[in-house]
């Protein structure tokens, strides 16, 4: 539900069924008026040549971009393009109706109207621009027009819609944009939110995990003190255990609340070589292979964050190979952008579970490292950075993928 309230928030103004819906009612109204016009005029023979040609085909398109629109999706450049349909629907009502008759100057003005709905300031003054280049050719050769003392007052109101049309159409947008990023913060936030009740329990176990630890450390060096021995090496084990835990909680209510992280240049290969150096031992012990090339590009990112992204991805990428295999680790830098890919060998995912695996991986599998917030996290994580976050894998046993784009700092 959260999905496509951001989806109907984000929706383009062209393309949406609710605008062409509203554009083949302003086209209807366009017919009418010229048909209402057509009925009375003077030459009965033209205009039903004109009704019997012209307003068939003219509906006939009309209803099959109308169709095409709401089933498969209409690309703005043809939607624009369906324009020239109504200039010459308008056009050839001159043959049939005089050029200074009331209902064609109705007709320009609806043509240049019915273009705001596409949201797009300078279409619109181009349609406008090219009604009264139309309306301006066929008023010059027609003499009754010559004589109307109202022509100037048609070809003023023209252009003047084509203004307002502009003014319309950057205000509208401009209330959408105001609107509709406080909701989109706002639903990304649920979002985290509903994330949190997946993950609470996964977090749990791993606050459980070096509390346990702490509780036998204590133990330990309870017993090590009554028998004199050293005890720096299980106080450092504590202090280590409590702050992991304190990360983890850390984390999870940076999570919940929607806050800006602190970005500043650094090297991507420093959160990296962090995680690879936590990471190393187990790697060994599983046997995995690692193919890792440190890098001094710069990045805007926050390190503490990004260390905790990453974890998350070596360690998925880890707990899909329990039989060892080869994990690689590649960066590359274009147009502005810091593409970094971690690629395993592992059971791969299915392509069902693609959609879903932000929402079902939210909570840790117990027993693994890192922070476990899952990669619902990992993404906001990411986005926080201006970055996204893409999973792919080819099937099931043909091992996964993960990409993650970021910027790239700014040369001085």
């Amino acid at each position: 539900m959260l999905y496509n309230t951001r989806a109907m928030l984000r929706a383009s103004p062209v393309g949406g069924p609710l605008s062409t819906r509203y554009l083949l009612f302003l086209r209807t109204i366009l017919v009418g008026t010229l048909l209402l016009e057509a009925l009375y005029a003077p030459d009965a023979s033209r205009t039903m040549d004109w009704i019997a040609l012209a307003l068939p085909i003219y509906g006939i398109c009309s209803f099959a971009l109308w169709g095409l629109e709401r089933f498969r999706g209409l690309y703005p450049p043809l939607a624009q393009a369906s324009f020239l349909l109504d200039l010459g629907l308008v056009a050839s009502a001159t043959y049939a109706l005089p050029t200074g008759s009331g209902g064609v100057f109705v007709a320009f003005f609806l043509v240049v109207l019915n273009s705001t709905l596409l949201r797009r300031p300078g279409f619109s003054l181009l349609v406008a621009g090219a009604a009264c280049l139309v309306y301006g050719a066929l008023a010059l050769s027609d003499p009754a027009t010559q004589a109307d003392p109202g022509r100037g007052l048609k070809f003023a109101l023209l252009a003047a819609i084509g203004f307002f049309s502009v003014f319309m159409i950057t205000y509208a947008n401009g209330i959408e944009r105001h609107t509709a990023e406080p909701f989109e913060r706002r639903i990304a936030w649920l979002e985290r939110l509903s994330l949190v009740g997946k993950a609470l329990a996964g977090i749990l176990h791993e606050v459980k995990t070096p509390l346990g630890t702490i509780v036998l450390g204590v133990e330990n060096v309870r017993g090590r003190l009554r028998r004199g021995e050293s005890v720096e090496t299980e106080l450092g084990v504590i202090v280590r255990e409590a702050n992991r835990a304190s990360e983890i909680l850390v984390n999870f209510l940076e999570f919940t609340r929607p806050a800006e992280l602190a970005l500043s240049p650094l090297p991507i290969k420093a959160p990296l070589d962090a995680v690879v150096a936590a990471l190393r031992v187990r790697l060994e012990e599983r046997g995995v292979a690692l193919e890792y090339s440190p890098s001094d590009v710069m990045i805007q990112g926050s390190e503490r964050h990004l260390i905790q992204a990453f974890m998350n991805l070596f360690m998925n990428a880890i707990d899909a190979m329990p039989d060892g295999g080869r994990l690689s680790v590649r960066h590359e830098q274009r147009e502005g952008r810091v593409r970094v890919r971690i690629t395993d060998t592992g059971t791969g995912i299915a392509a069902e579970e693609l959609d879903a695996l932000f929402e079902s991986a939210a909570a840790p599998r117990p027993g693994r490292a890192g922070f476990g917030l899952g990669l619902g996290i990992t993404r906001w994580i990411v986005q926080r950075h201006g970055g996204e976050l893409r999973i792919e894998s080819p099937g099931p046993g043909l091992g996964a993928s993960a990409t993650v784009s970021l910027s790239a700092a700014a040369e001085i």
